[in-house]
């Protein structure tokens, strides 16, 4: 499994939680639209609290070693801010749609990103299999 990103580590003071929670450990965030899964990260990354921060949808299966990889990747370079794992579809056979979807993903993460890593130019990071360095 190979992990890559070119992402620069960013070093940010610990934002404070909201006065407005009812205990350490649960804040309240009020819902408002649209309920989306971007506006949602953006308010736990507030929260998020570690050396690495991962991200996973809950569909996943994430390759067994994939977080002993990132932390690999972490320890060789510590100029990186964020790794990336390859996603792969596990019924790519199953019909028409999921081969168009394993097709997408094979070359997005097997021909696209490492062709823009190898020409040093930045990358899409996905939504998911994301090891984000923590504010350390």
């Amino acid at each position: 499994m190979t992990i890559r990103t070119r992402i620069p580590a960013r070093r940010e003071p610990t934002p404070q939680k909201p006065q407005d929670t009812q205990d350490n450990t649960s804040p309240t965030i009020k819902t408002s639209e649209p309920q989306t899964k971007p506006k949602a990260l953006n308010v736990a990354m507030k929260y998020a609290r570690g050396d690495i921060i991962t991200i996973y949808d809950a569909e996943d299966i994430p390759h067994p070693s994939q977080l002993k990889a990132a932390v690999r990747a972490f320890m060789a370079d510590i100029r990186l801010g964020a790794v990336q794992a390859p996603l792969e579809y596990f019924n790519a056979d199953q019909n028409w749609l999921t081969r168009q979807f394993a097709l997408e993903y094979s070359a997005l993460f097997h021909v696209w990103n490492p062709l823009l890593d190898r020409l040093n130019l930045p990358f899409p990071l996905g939504g998911t299999s994301n090891h984000i360095r923590g504010l350390m």
